[in-house]
């Protein structure tokens, strides 16, 4: 049986970011015995050889590394709020109007399971509450509350200015276009 795979059983050369414990460390600097995250040894001198530090990734896993601690970062800010990922994605979708379970869960690229569990906790939260189908008495919808509108708007605000999510990228609207033409051209659109 081949072990498993995880961060305890990789190593600096298959590839793979370190998991994001190590890379939080980075930004704390080194006791004076050690080098810094960069790889550089104290007193500045060059690299001892295989040691270059994150400076000599490649540029895909950079791009891995940094989404990993953003996603991080925003989902702790997001649990301050009550809410997750699929809940913000959700919350988001349902401001176009109420949906069915299956809309939105079709809409969110979910299973209806996992939209049953989101809704769920939203609706505990008193983000969304759930309101009778006018075209089918049988069924419910998920509607958007005021709550829920504003701790979406809050989410946004969060989003656009709290440096604590994604730290100071200087032109962020420049970063975004970047990003935008690196995703369409990857994915062929």
């Amino acid at each position: 049986m081949a072990a498993e795979e995880g961060p305890a059983n990789r190593t600096p050369c298959d590839g793979a970011p370190p998991p994001a414990a190590e890379l939080s460390t980075a930004a704390t600097p080194p006791p004076a015995n050690e080098a810094p995250a960069s790889g550089q040894p104290p007193g500045g001198g060059a690299p001892a050889p295989g040691e270059e530090g994150i400076a000599s990734w490649p540029t895909g896993r950079l791009l891995s590394a940094a989404a990993r601690l953003v996603e991080q970062r925003w989902a702790a800010r997001l649990e301050t709020l009550g809410l997750s990922h699929a809940g913000l994605i959700a919350l988001h979708t349902l401001r176009g109007g109420p949906l069915s379970q299956r809309v939105l869960a079709r809409r969110c690229q979910v299973t209806d399971q996992t939209m049953s569990r989101t809704l769920e906790r939203l609706s505990r939260s008193g983000y969304v509450t759930r309101v009778p189908d006018p075209l089918d008495g049988r069924r419910s919808l998920a509607r958007l509350t005021p709550a829920g509108e504003d701790v979406l708007a809050t989410s946004e605000r969060i989003a656009r200015d709290d440096a604590s999510v994604i730290g100071a990228l200087g032109d962020d609207a420049a970063f975004r276009r970047q990003l935008i033409e690196l995703i369409g051209h990857l994915s062929g659109s």
